[in-house]
């Protein structure tokens, strides 16, 4: 089952593998961060979770303008600030293995593998 904000339905440190690619770019950031929430109560242990994720910290007003003239009407990316990675995913029960920008133009858009220690 889903709701569209939580993994319900799935038990706690039950998966070994969550993959979310292009899909936290389109949702409101705090539903992110509600997501990213669940995603570290499902993974077991020496589990990975894998995403991208826009990064308003690294946001250029250049950028900024390009999404206004190009995406115009819809406008519908979606950043969250860098610290929900940190607030989510703590170095006592995670590692993050990966942190790299994920496109050449898309410096905001980042791509993490997190494991869970």
């Amino acid at each position: 089952p889903s709701d569209g904000e939580t993994l319900t339905g799935i038990d706690d440190d039950s998966i070994d593998l969550v993959f979310a690619y292009n899909v936290f770019t389109f949702l409101p950031p705090f539903k992110i961060y509600s997501y990213m929430n669940e995603a570290k109560r499902v993974i077991g242990k020496n589990g990975i979770i894998v995403f991208n994720v826009g990064i308003s910290d690294y946001l250029t007003s250049e950028r900024i303008e390009t999404f206004l003239v190009e995406q115009f009407p819809r406008r519908m990316w979606s950043n969250i600030p860098r610290n929900f990675i940190d607030m989510c995913f703590t170095s006592d029960s995670f590692d993050i293995l990966f942190e790299e920008q994920a496109a050449p133009k898309a410096v905001e858009k980042i791509f993490y593998v997190i494991k869970h220690k």
